[in-house]
């Protein structure tokens, strides 16, 4: 990976700075996304560029990947708290009887 493409890559995983801002975007190349995967950071990096205006800056291959893994995440979390929500309801002791 180039110089430009590090900085970017470093700059879609954070998600506490502005150093997006300062990158330039053509630098998102196919070595760039598959870091993103490979780092599972593709929801973070889909998160800022639409946090920061940018997304219609890359290609429509790169956001889309992002996208659909950002949308399969969001999927997974909703999944994952129903379960939880459903094992508390089975796990959890039944009501006291009231007295009469």
């Amino acid at each position: 990976m180039t110089k430009q493409e590090k900085q970017l890559f470093k700059a879609m995983c954070s998600f506490r700075s502005d150093s997006l801002v300062k990158c330039d975007v053509s630098s998102a190349t196919p070595a760039v996304l598959g870091h993103l995967f490979f780092n599972r950071m593709q929801a973070v990096a889909y998160g800022n560029l639409q946090e920061k205006g940018l997304a219609g800056s890359v290609s429509r291959e790169f956001r889309s990947s992002l996208k659909d893994a950002y949308d399969k995440n969001i999927e997974k979390n909703n999944s994952f708290f129903a379960c939880i929500r459903y094992l508390t309801k089975v796990l959890s002791p039944p009501p006291a009887p009231t007295p009469c």
